[in-house]
């Protein structure tokens, strides 16, 4: 093969194998932080979860379905009631997040009291 024809050969596909590998890497590790009745029923302050790189981009009622309640059970009680806040700003249930290991969230259970 000369150079000439080393420039018109169309570039090789990685093997399904190494795709499969690149995306295991890709994976994000996200920390969520609980506070007052979430807090309680995990009986810790935080929960830390790995987002699969397919869901680099997900809804927020399905971020919380998939993988905090996943995680923790016992938080599905709080389903409907709690709200997630990423980077101080909560999210809308139907909300499209983009989540990254910087962001700071965390479980807002419904706040009771005077």
């Amino acid at each position: 093969i000369t150079s000439a024809q080393k420039n018109t050969l169309p570039p090789a596909s990685p093997p399904e194998e190494c795709i499969s590998l690149l995306r295991g890497l890709m994976s994000v590790e996200l920390r969520v932080q609980l506070f007052a009745k979430a807090k309680e029923l995990a009986l810790q302050s935080a929960i830390t979860v790995t987002l699969k790189p397919e869901d680099e981009v997900i809804l927020c009622e399905d971020f919380l379905e998939r993988y905090l309640f996943e995680a923790c059970p016992p938080l599905r009680a709080l389903k409907g009631s709690a709200y997630l806040a990423v980077n101080d700003e909560y999210a809308l249930p139907e909300q499209e997040l983009r989540l990254r290991a910087s962001d700071d969230l965390a479980l807002i259970p419904p706040i009771s009291g005077g």
